[in-house]
């Protein structure tokens, strides 16, 4: 029958709550006094059976707490009044965005002023005020706490709460409010908010949080919001597709829900990728979510489980061409367990992957992105349903397929031979690491290696699964050229030769040979000849993974010399040589000289002793580029002027070569 309910009070700690309620039948209950429904390890839950009625007359509470959030779960009944809804936000080590979204739909009188703004700072453009005032008003005469707009006052009223908007204002999709006196909160939109707070009693972390020029960590706050709750079928807009793809949408129940059963319903609307910021990573980083996979999950994230958006979560989706709106229903939400702070799940298996992590020297995570491997009809070289773009910035990671950067690609089963290049940017010059997890699944006849290009390394990830590199001022040292992934079939030969010469750099030799991939690889022996039949043994380089080795043998006398190097296995022991680089140390008719070395501006280059012009001179950076050179040089006994201004620092090679392709090598240090 209906009727109204009243709570007792209860000990100290407990007052009116309850961990679950459930109604049933069409008859209306209402609420006579305050109810909470708890948070807690077990989140209480709210059931409207059949036809039941709930009237909450303002008094009914769906509480959060570092532990969990209580919700209303599917139903077919109805609420009816107020119901107040919290979101615990936890600590963090310093100030994050967070995105968020209303699941009320707040009543008229009531705005953001009278929501969020209760618990958080909300700061934006407005006149007047004083920052951290003690009276109320908008600005308007003596202390006010807020400006003209209702935002609390600072010095600069840079804004903190965002929506996001289709067409870019002043450069920028993220349009700060216009006011939280008259803005109300609105149901399923998504929201970026600066979490300053909490407010504290009597405003008291005011001067830290808005003052400050070094304000404190945010500790944790619960924001509350009172509005109606509605019980069944939600659509909300989407973004123009025309004019922009991605729209920022907030989920409109106050009960977590499932991401696979949302986009099942709207397969032909939206794509199976979403984003949403993550609040306790680098800044501009994201949490990508495709099809059982996550790149920058929140901690305690396992990839076996579902993907859940929770109560009060705001996500971006990307809209398909001519969908308009999207549709929640309640068979969406879902009760499964999730922690607090973590609000993706799914399971969805994949035949291979590798994940590769991005941190700074210090082991810090900065961002990842995820590869990985499934035959499957809708996974090809272009970027389709099953790949998600990735959306950070500054300083991150991203995998690269077709043009575009990725936070998750699929890529077809096809290991024997495949390439994958990475895009690896970084805000700073400095050291970072390269950390790669999640390959063991693969068969062990494919052989994994990155390649560094700007090195000049090749590691084999399988034996060190890290690889820490740094960015300087060149600009290849990061980028989209200096990575790439190797997928190789394992290889039975401890490495292949690819070319190796003979270079003089004035008395000495210089040996220098290329090599791919390295297999269980010791070391390198040099070997010398002056017939080209009986060699000997002059030199040792251990293996390091490097794609380029050399070798100096000094203060060789004239002649004819023939070079090899021969591998050294760590076991089975076995021989390979390389083929052989010859040189003859009496036809090199021209000597160079190279000052100042080192050089930070203006170089002079010197020929000498030139008997047969014309010759080719160039400079070669570390890394094999020329960034210098002069074809067809005839010696008239003035020196050669080079200007080295624009060079990165570093060590670089000068090379000089007759007509017959004999060379000399002299080298520089650009300081």
């Amino acid at each position: 029958n209906s009727g109204t309910v009243y709570f007792d009070q209860s000990t100290s700690g407990t007052t009116n709550v309850l961990k679950d309620l459930t109604l049933s039948g069409s008859a209306t209950t209402t609420l006579g006094n305050s109810l909470n429904i708890t948070g807690g390890s077990t989140p209480g839950t709210v059931t409207i059976g059949g036809a039941a009625v709930l009237a909450s007359a303002g008094n009914l509470t769906l509480k959060s707490d570092a532990s969990g959030t209580a919700r209303i779960a599917a139903s077919t009944g109805t609420v009816t009044g107020n119901v107040n809804v919290e979101r615990f936000i936890p600590s963090k080590a310093s100030r994050k965005w967070v995105f968020l979204a209303s699941p009320v739909t707040q009543p008229a009188g009531q705005f953001v002023r009278n929501a969020w703004q209760q618990q958080v700072f909300i700061t934006g453009s407005g006149s007047s005020g004083t920052p951290c005032g003690t009276t109320g008003g908008n600005g308007s005469a003596g202390t006010d706490k807020y400006n003209s707009n209702g935002f609390d006052a600072t010095v600069t009223n840079a804004p903190s709460m965002f929506t996001y908007n289709p067409t870019a204002v002043n450069g920028s999709r993220w349009v700060g409010l216009s006011n939280t006196s008259s803005t109300q909160l609105v149901r399923g939109t998504g929201y970026r908010l600066n979490i300053r707070g909490p407010r504290g009693s009597s405003d008291d972390n005011c001067a830290s949080q808005l003052n400050s020029p070094t304000p404190s960590a945010p500790a944790a706050v619960t924001l509350s919001v009172t509005g109606t709750v509605g019980i069944g079928a939600v659509s909300l807009p989407l973004n123009d597709f025309a004019t922009h793809p991605y729209t920022l949408i907030g989920n409109p129940y106050p009960s977590q829900i499932d991401f696979a059963a949302f986009r099942s319903a709207n397969i032909s609307k939206i794509a199976n990728t979403f984003w949403t910021y993550s609040p306790t990573l680098s800044a501009n980083t994201y949490t990508t979510y495709n099809s059982g996979s996550i790149t920058n999950g929140a901690a305690g994230w396992d990839n076996t489980n579902g993907a859940l958006i929770a109560n009060g979560q705001a996500f971006f989706v990307q809209g398909l061409s001519g969908a308009t709106t999207v549709d929640f229903a309640e068979s969406h939400k879902t009760g499964s367990a999730i922690p607090n702070t973590n609000y993706f799940r799914e399971n969805e298996t994949w035949d291979m992957r590798v994940m590769v992590g991005l941190k700074t020297e210090a082991g810090e995570h900065l961002d990842e992105t995820l590869v990985r491997f499934k035959d499957h009809p809708l996974v090809g070289d272009d970027v389709g349903p099953y790949d998600a773009l990735s959306f950070n910035s500054g300083t991150f990671i991203a995998g690269q397929k077709s043009g575009r950067q990725l936070a998750i690609q699929t890529r077809p089963k096809r290991f024997a031979q495949d390439t994958l290049r990475l895009t690896v940017t970084t805000g700073n010059t400095g050291r970072y690491r390269l950390g790669f997890s999640e390959y063991e699944a693969f068969p062990e006849e494919t052989a994994i290696f990155l390649r560094d290009r700007f090195l000049g390394r090749i590691r084999n990830i399988r034996r060190n699964s890290e690889h820490i590199f740094e960015t300087t001022s060149d600009p290849l040292s990061k980028g989209e050229g200096r990575f790439e992934l190797l997928f190789r079939p394992a290889r039975r030969e401890p490495v292949d030769f690819i070319g190796i010469e003979a270079t003089r750099i004035d008395k000495d030799v210089r040996v220098r040979w290329k090599v791919g991939e390295e297999n269980d690889l010791a070391g390198y022996e040099i070997e010398r000849s002056g017939n080209g039949r009986d060699f000997s043994m002059i030199g040792y380089v251990t293996a390091d993974d490097l794609s380029s080795y050399e070798f100096l043998d000094r203060s060789i006398d004239n002649g004819k010399w023939h070079y090899r190097v021969k591998t050294v296995e760590k076991t089975p022991e076995r021989k390979r040589y390389s083929a052989v680089a010859k040189i003859d140390m009496a036809a090199v008719d021209a000597t160079m000289n190279v000052y100042p070395n080192p050089v930070d501006g203006l170089l002079s280059i010197l020929l000498s002793n030139a008997a047969r012009p014309p010759y080719d001179l160039r400079v070669i950076a570390s890394d094999g580029r020329t960034v210098w050179q002069r074809k067809g040089i005839l010696p008239d006994g003035r020196a050669l002027q080079v200007n080295t201004a624009d060079w990165a620092k570093g060590v670089y090679i000068v090379e000089l070569r007759n007509k017959n392709g004999e060379t000399v090598v002299e080298r520089l240090i650009r300081r």
